[in-house]
């Protein structure tokens, strides 16, 4: 709830925060949708309105979808699921998953993919999250 107060017939204040809501208009995981003048947000409010008396404008925010990407290492090694905003790319892992040398390889970490069977690369640099997904480590043996 933001109050704008009338102070003559020419100018309006209207309360700082508001400039602050109007410019960095969202939230993390949410998207700013419209002023309202009710609190059940029913009623948009007109900005070209004649303000006469103290009067209270409502913000409204939808929630966006957001979805886990989970890295899969099939090793000792951890790396922490990440939650992303529906449309947003996910980061590449700062940690090199390792996996342990048996008696006749060593492993050297080769890419994430988009399937267990590590057939098809995931491109960090274009792939849009539209759902919770697991990305796969893959290794060659050396």
């Amino acid at each position: 709830m933001i109050p704008i107060y009338h102070r003559s017939n020419k100018d309006i204040y209207i309360h700082p925060r508001l400039f602050q809501f109007l410019k960095y208009h969202s939230f993390k995981g949410y998207t700013f949708e419209n002023w309202y003048s009710d609190y059940k947000l029913t009623k948009k409010f007109d900005f070209n309105s004649q303000i006469v008396d103290t009067t209270f404008i409502y913000a409204n925010f939808t929630e966006l979808n957001v979805y886990e990407v989970s890295f899969v290492t099939g090793t000792d090694t951890s790396i922490n699921p990440v939650r992303v905003i529906d449309g947003n790319k996910v980061d590449k892992p700062t940690i090199i998953p390792t996996k342990e040398q048996d008696e006749q390889y060593t492993y050297e970490f080769d890419n994430w993919y988009k399937d267990s069977n590590c057939t098809e690369v995931f491109n960090f640099e274009q792939e849009k999250i539209t759902s919770s997904i697991s990305v796969y480590a893959k290794y060659t043996p050396t």
